[in-house]
């Protein structure tokens, strides 16, 4: 295939797509293989369900401070590498935790798998922008937000059966998966013609790189996100154990129900982006998706057993649409695609953040104060996401 060929929007720029999703989706695999075993990792480590809260958030941990080094990294040592370095976190960070015989020892490898998430959250949409313009740029985020919704739902839906009886096989599984992305990101993605390994022709100088981290609408569309990620990851960390424990469904179906949500979210996530396109704004999907959120935070944790399905499938159509667009504005808001990884590492700050915070702080909300007011406790978030979306001037 020519050089031409291979430029951005061609037929070459969906195959690098379809790497970069199948190589994501290692993130969420390793992420999310905790909420399905969580009740067997509470009786194998001996620890309780906020402690096993902490399993979830302390994959976040890392992330939170390493995010916007993340993003200078990246700059230097270009998406290939940073790439590589991500994949591999995940099989030596899965491969510690088949081993663990303790909590200390499981938190070291979910902090291992954290550094993983950090650089491909970032990695991966900066990929992307390389081959997309700004007109496509949209559709092709709304297919890339798939990959976190899929890696939980693979999960959900496969971890109950490989580790029904023993929570280890479905760590060596995700480990496996993770030698698999790394393969296939080092054998496969390139970048675009005219684009050095480095991601620019100029190095930047650190004056340079701080006057782009000041950018106000970037740091607005990091809250926003953050939001959203604290009510979803509440929700997916969770979830599961309420459905087994209140409203007495086998972990199979609990899985299978719990994962509607992001099962929808991949439909509603790849619609967001050609819609966002269509209307050219990012901004007006954000504010119904986010404002519809906090509306259904009313009753997460006290909805009977028959209304789950619904109220799950309700919950994913606005869950899906919030990524697509911060990951399509994320890029925009910069300018250049050389500073996309700056821009994005600002973006990781707020999801990790939400993602690090909502399992732990929501574990001991429910111990606390039970399952119902924990929901509630989201509101407020939400409300705040919705605030900082007004103040963004972004399309």
């Amino acid at each position: 295939m020519s050089n031409v060929a291979k430029g951005p929007d061609s037929p070459y720029a969906w195959w690098m797509l379809a790497v970069v999703f199948f190589v994501g989706i290692a993130a969420p695999i390793n992420q999310f293989k905790v909420p399905p075993m969580m009740q067997q990792l509470c009786t194998s480590l001996d620890i309780s369900l906020s402690t096993a809260g902490w399993l979830m958030s302390v994959f976040s941990l890392v992330a939170i401070f390493l995010a916007l080094p993340a993003g200078f990294i990246i700059r230097k040592i270009g998406i290939r590498t940073a790439g590589s370095i991500a994949m591999l976190s995940f099989v030596v960070g899965s491969a510690v935790g088949v081993y663990a015989t303790s909590p200390v020892m499981m938190l070291v490898g979910r902090v291992i798998e954290g550094l993983g998430m950090c650089l491909i959250a970032i990695v991966g949409p900066a990929a992307i922008s390389y081959w997309f313009t700004p007109a496509k740029l949209g559709t092709a985020m709304g297919l890339w937000g798939a990959w976190v919704p899929l890696g939980l739902v693979i999960m959900f839906n496969v971890a109950p059966q490989i580790g029904a009886g023993d929570w280890h096989p479905v760590w060596w599984v995700s480990t496996g998966y993770a030698v698999f992305a790394l393969i296939l990101f080092v054998t496969c993605y390139r970048m675009p013609k005219g684009a050095d390994r480095k991601d620019t022709g100029r190095e930047p100088t650190l004056q340079s790189i701080f006057a782009k981290l000041k950018v106000r609408d970037i740091w607005l569309l990091a809250f926003a996100f953050l939001a959203q990620n604290v009510c979803q990851i509440t929700i997916n960390s969770f979830m599961p154990t309420f459905m087994g424990t209140h409203l007495g469904m086998s972990p199979a179906k609990a899985g299978f129900t719990a994962s509607l949500l992001m099962l929808i979210s991949i439909a509603s996530g790849a619609l967001a982006g050609v819609w966002s396109d269509k209307i050219n704004s990012r901004k007006k999907p954000m504010l119904i998706a986010l404002i519809a959120l906090a509306l259904l935070m009313l009753c997460p944790f006290s909805l009977p057993a028959e209304y789950m399905t619904a109220y799950m499938l309700t919950l994913g159509v606005f869950i899906g649409i919030i990524p697509t667009c911060v990951f399509a504005a994320g890029p925009e808001i910069m300018g250049k695609p050389e500073d996309a990884s700056i821009g994005l590492s600002v973006v990781a700050v707020g999801q990790n953040l939400g993602m690090f915070f909502g399992p732990g702080i929501y574990g001991m909300f429910i111990e606390n104060y039970g399952w119902t007011t924990a929901g509630y406790l989201i509101i407020p978030v939400l409300v705040l996401g919705v605030i900082a979306t007004l103040m963004m001037r972004i399309r």
